[in-house]
């Protein structure tokens, strides 16, 4: 995660939907998520 991104930004720009990013990282809180943190994504 870089400063500013949110799950809407980054699904928005891999192209794909935010519930294939929560799909892809069980147990993540993304109301929580810190600069610099690592996800999944497709």
């Amino acid at each position: 995660m870089r400063s500013g991104e949110n799950l809407w930004v980054i699904a928005k720009q891999r192209g794909i939907s935010i519930d294939e990013i929560k799909k892809l990282n069980p147990g993540v809180n993304y109301r929580d998520l810190k600069v610099g943190q690592k996800i999944r994504v497709k």
